[in-house]
């Protein structure tokens, strides 16, 4: 691996550690549900973990990016770790292709890891939230989602030809929810009022 692949976490962390302190109203709402969830009592120790989720997730972006050039069809298995997971899940995503399924998942840690490597087992279908920038989703098109990936706009929704297209190829579909909801019903989350998902 070249010394970005090798380090892309860890840039995409340090990166964020520099910016973070411009983010005040994230860090606010970070550090008020890390006292709410009772994770610590400690508003210092509640924004250094703030702080420390913030640059997880930041690592973790940049991490993604570079794995299209690491992980391919010929070595997938080597990076994949499945040993916590039931093993009849493991058949059901990787081996048994007889039947289409579905995956519905929050919309954190790397997905888009996820999404990569699945491509390698089966044809997939992931509900997402196509880029504003034509040459942004040109670019992830071409270098991030390589295999037989087919994204597919959330504003379509489940439109008869792609649900024709998911039996037909028994592909795996995904739908993630975002971490924004908009017209979801509003309810009490950590004695806050928030928004659920339309799905």
């Amino acid at each position: 691996m070249t010394f970005f692949q090798r380090k892309a976490y860890d840039i995409g962390c340090g990166a964020a550690s520099l910016v973070w302190p411009f983010f005040r109203k994230r860090r606010q709402i970070s550090v008020e549900n890390i006292l709410r969830c009772n994770i610590t009592s400690d508003a210092r120790e509640a924004r250094r973990i703030a702080k420390r989720a913030f640059c997880h997730f930041a690592g973790h972006i940049c991490e993604a990016l570079f794995v299209p050039g690491v992980v391919n069809a010929d070595n997938w298995r080597e990076h994949f770790d499945f040993s916590e997971a039931d093993p009849e899940l493991e058949k059901v995503l990787f081996e048994r292709r007889d039947t289409p399924i579905l995956i519905v998942s929050g919309h954190h840690g790397c997905w888009e890891v996820a999404t990569h490597i699945l491509s390698m087992a089966r044809p997939m279908i992931a509900i997402a939230r196509v880029m504003d920038s034509k040459l942004l989703q040109n670019w992830m098109k071409k270098h991030h989602f390589r295999g037989p990936v087919t994204i597919i706009s959330k504003n379509d929704g489940f439109r008869r030809g792609i649900i024709e297209k998911w039996r037909a190829e028994r592909s795996a579909m995904t739908i993630l929810m975002d971490q924004y909801a908009h017209g979801g019903s509003l309810l009490s989350f950590l004695g806050r009022p928030a928004r659920t998902v339309t799905s």
